[in-house]
């Protein structure tokens, strides 16, 4: 049971998708929901596993010592590891206030080196078709396309207009596939590009914009941005929400370990759920109504017992 992974792979059953009890996630499918996560919530910088591991060392550091600092990033000692990699480049610490002997506060330093710091949900996740319209194309992938079309003008003077399958096996047939697969490759670069680079921008200006603003106390008319509402399909998420969000600090120290063991329940009950097979009827669906005849009812029942979990104020 110490073995057994925490993220575990989607597996593929006879009838539907479950949660695999020993194959654990791939570090590639991970990352990419950590970039995408990142992406959707707005955060300047790429998400990374490597992002919480800097986190919990700069956490740890002038905490703790220096010997338990590398035993808890396994870092060999005297290796200078964390100061060549881990450490926060923006320092944590104002000059002014020691010459001065003044008091610093680090609670303000820890909020304004922390990287939630620039995160901005209004950051754009698309390039609008407008600014995609003022671009000038690319002249590499406008060479391919070209390259492209003469190959396939040639392909159906050979093998007429299914020319797709009878060119298999030929040399042409295969120039013209690997030619687009290429084109593919170099279109998604470009998009992934396009987009990076117009967040980047608008991180760069947004800040300057909203202080021009303030200084020449201008009203500006804009949409009001309305955090958009989360509602999860199963109940258990919304528990575990409604605790893991809960941050009262008028607790005593029973309700704080009462509170541990919902959260925990709730995520192994979370765990356990699985998705509702989806069944596929063969018979050709009327438009009299019933094409909902065959649809998957969903699961209601919940593992977690009624009286749980308590509400949390």
């Amino acid at each position: 049971m110490l073995k057994r992974p925490i993220f575990r792979q989607a597996v593929r059953t006879c009838d539907m998708f479950r949660t695999s009890e020993w194959k654990a996630l791939r570090y590639s499918t991970y990352a990419y929901y950590l970039d995408r996560l990142g992406w959707a919530t707005g955060f300047e910088q790429k998400i990374t596993s490597y992002c919480f591991r800097r986190g919990t060392g700069n956490a740890v550091d002038g905490a703790a010592t220096t010997a338990v600092r590398d035993q808890i990033l396994r870092h060999n000692p005297q290796t200078g590891v964390f100061c060549g990699s881990y450490i926060n480049e923006k320092v944590r610490f104002i000059v002014q206030d020691a010459v001065l002997d003044q008091p610093t506060d680090s609670g303000f330093l820890r909020a304004f080196t922390h990287m939630s710091l620039t995160c901005d949900p209004r950051a754009p996740q698309t390039v609008p078709d407008e600014v995609r319209d003022d671009l000038p194309p690319d002249p590499e992938l406008v060479q391919l396309k070209l390259e492209q079309q003469e190959l396939r003008l040639e392909l159906k003077r050979l093998y007429g207009h299914a020319f797709v399958q009878g060119s298999i096996g030929t040399e042409a047939g295969e120039e013209y596939r690997q030619l687009n697969r290429h084109i593919a490759t170099v279109t998604k670069t470009l998009e992934q590009e396009l987009k990076r680079e117009y967040r980047r921008d608008y991180f760069y200006r947004i800040h300057n914009e909203e202080l021009e603003k303030i200084i020449k106390k201008v009203t500006v008319v804009a949409p009001t941005y309305v955090e958009p509402i989360v509602k999860h399909q199963l109940p258990e998420r919304a528990q575990l929400q409604e605790i893991m969000c809960d941050l009262s600090k008028d607790l005593n120290p029973r309700d704080i370990v009462m509170r541990r063991i919902r959260a925990i329940d709730t995520m192994v009950a979370l765990s356990h759920r699985q998705e509702v097979p989806c069944h596929k009827s063969n018979s050709k669906k009327s438009s009299s109504g019933t094409s909902l005849e065959g649809s998957p009812v969903p699961k209601e029942e919940s593992p977690v017992p009624d009286i749980f979990p308590l509400k949390c104020k």
